[in-house]
């Protein structure tokens, strides 16, 4: 649909989802297939994140719009369904980046992190905000580690969260290289990347390095 192509994922089935700023472009068995999402919702609003599930469903993120659940076939989309303020338990429409970890999305917005358990529309969501001990209402990155903790970037710092405790770091506390977290990575060795505005934090070894130009 355009040479811009701004995210991708590639579902359990290896088809591609190639998000640009006309919708989505679907690669499946080297057919394209095209969506504009439902009501035509990715021409009013960017897409921001995509990440597939184990059940066939995948979680495209907008800016503005909430999330749009895409189910698809060997013909293309099945079926669609929004997840936005009006029609579920988000707090905000602002969606900056989902994690799928089996079947349970989480995703950053600007009102804190959503966590929604099962693939109904409106039951068996959480949210976690300051209130609750993250460092900033405004998460940007999501990662689960191998032990099971959380880690959630955002534009002033990065929190952990094993379920009871919450840890947060920042530059003054933990000399990370910046406090705007973009992106979270894990490690063969389970260690964990943070990619920064001003560069790489390594949390490795119960230590911080920290890389830059």
């Amino acid at each position: 649909k355009d040479n811009k192509v701004t995210r991708l994922d590639f579902d359990f089935e290896n088809r591609g989802i190639f998000a640009n700023p006309k919708g989505l472009s679907i690669l499946s068995n080297n057919k394209w297939f095209e969506s504009a999402g439902q009501n035509d919702l990715y021409k009013s609003f960017e897409i921001t994140d995509i990440a597939s599930a184990v059940n066939g469903f995948t979680y495209v993120t907008t800016k503005g719009g909430g999330v749009e659940r895409v189910e698809m076939d060997v013909d293309g989309i099945s079926g669609a369904t929004v997840f936005d303020t009006d029609w579920s338990k988000l707090e905000s429409n602002n969606i900056n980046t989902v994690y799928i970890d089996s079947i349970t999305q989480v995703y950053g917005t600007d009102a804190g992190v959503a966590m929604h358990f099962s693939e109904f529309t409106k039951w068996d969501w959480e949210t976690y905000t300051t209130a609750d001990g993250l460092i900033n209402d405004t998460v940007t990155a999501v990662l689960k580690d191998k032990l099971d903790n959380w880690w959630f970037g955002t534009k002033q710092g990065l929190s952990s969260f094993n379920n009871s405790t919450w840890t947060n770091y920042s530059v003054a506390t933990h000399n990370l290289v910046s406090n705007k977290i973009k992106f979270l990575a894990i490690d063969i060795d389970g260690t964990i990347w943070i990619a920064t505005d001003q560069g790489l934090s390594h949390f490795t070894g119960g230590e911080w390095v920290n890389y830059s130009k």
